[in-house]
């Protein structure tokens, strides 16, 4: 008799995305042009590296790997106007920045601590089991005692 096996199909892997905009008061800087240009102001360069910092903590926190980080410039165009209530001045006085990202686990990482996990209730369910079992023939030696 032979056995056919099956292969199970590639269980696709937990993934997340990650999104969030970002305004930058402009104050007397000028407005940035292009991401990661020679002459980026230093505010710009400090917040697209707070950005990413940001969700490279965010990810390692959900245990995830960020696989995927991208950023980009949104034009004033595409943002709401109704937000210039919230920020208390025109939204034409902030560059807004998107960061994205995509975190996705880490699956020979999650089967290494679940079987680590999966051996640690091992060990200490033979702990207890023969803590358990020495108790018992503790008892059973006393009372053995006590019948004589």
């Amino acid at each position: 008799m032979t056995e056919t096996t099956e292969t199970s199909p590639a269980k696709k892997p937990f993934e997340k995305r990650y999104k969030t905009v970002v305004p930058l008061i402009r104050g007397d800087r000028p407005a940035v042009a292009e991401l990661g240009a020679d002459d980026e102001h230093q505010d710009v360069t400090t917040a697209r590296w707070l950005g990413r910092e940001s969700f490279e903590n965010t990810v390692a926190h959900d245990r995830l790997v960020l696989i995927e980080y991208s950023e980009r410039l949104i034009p004033i165009a595409d943002v709401d106007p109704r937000l210039s209530e919230a920020l208390g001045r025109p939204v034409g006085d902030f560059d807004w920045f998107e960061f994205s990202g995509l975190g996705r686990l880490d699956q020979a990482m999650f089967d290494w601590h679940a079987a680590e996990f999966v051996w640690n209730c091992d060990q200490w369910l033979a702990a207890e089991r023969a803590h358990f079992e020495a108790l018992d023939a503790e008892h059973q030696a006393v009372d053995a005692e006590a019948g004589t």
